[in-house]
């Protein structure tokens, strides 16, 4: 029950840095502007999906070493998954789903080759 409770408070830890860093690069990119619309709120869907995936592999990692990887695979994706999720938003509708969408899936993938990266190198050791 711990445990799964410390997993649900990861992936909303992820799930709200997502519109925290939008709305910060929005503030320093464009100082004294007002505000963003739509609010930066439209990103926490891709926070939450990808932190449950990154949540769901970490868990199923069978080695540290392979925990890592996983971790350092979401992480390594993380820029292309910022310009994925303003592009998506500007590029398909509705803005939520464009914006998911090339979100978490630039952070999928970086999760998963992180996952197999370190399951490869587990079975060689």
């Amino acid at each position: 029950m711990k445990r799964v409770l410390s997993m649900f408070l990861w992936i909303g830890l992820l799930a709200l840095i997502w519109p925290l860093t939008h709305y910060l690069v929005f503030v320093i990119r464009f100082p004294g502007s007002p505000p963003p619309e739509p609010s930066p709120l439209i990103f926490l869907p891709m926070g939450a999906i990808s932190g449950g995936i990154l949540m769901y592999l970490v868990d199923l990692a069978r080695s540290q070493q392979q925990r890592l990887l996983t971790v350092l695979g979401y992480a390594l994706a993380s820029p292309l998954a910022f310009i994925g999720s303003i592009g998506g938003g500007l590029i398909m509708e509705p803005i939520v789903v464009g914006a998911t969408l090339l979100g978490v899936l630039p952070l999928a993938i970086g999760t998963l080759a992180g996952f197999w990266l370190g399951q490869r190198f587990a079975a060689d050791a």
